[in-house]
């Protein structure tokens, strides 16, 4: 459905995948990461964006 946030979640991934294979660019201070904030709410543009990754391999 339009408007259910499924760009958003593939542009969350891509930005993952690059932020991993590019970390040696981004690891020192002040490094610029390309986020885009969310735009109808104003209280978070200036917030810190985080992720978290969970790895299972062989359900453990």
């Amino acid at each position: 459905k339009n408007g259910s946030g499924k760009s958003n979640l593939i542009r969350a991934f891509w930005l993952a995948v690059q932020f991993i294979t590019h970390s040696q660019m981004t690891q020192h201070e002040g490094a610029r990461v390309p986020v885009r904030p969310f735009r109808l709410c104003d209280s978070t543009e200036d917030k810190p964006t985080t992720f978290e990754f969970t790895f299972v391999e062989d359900s453990v």
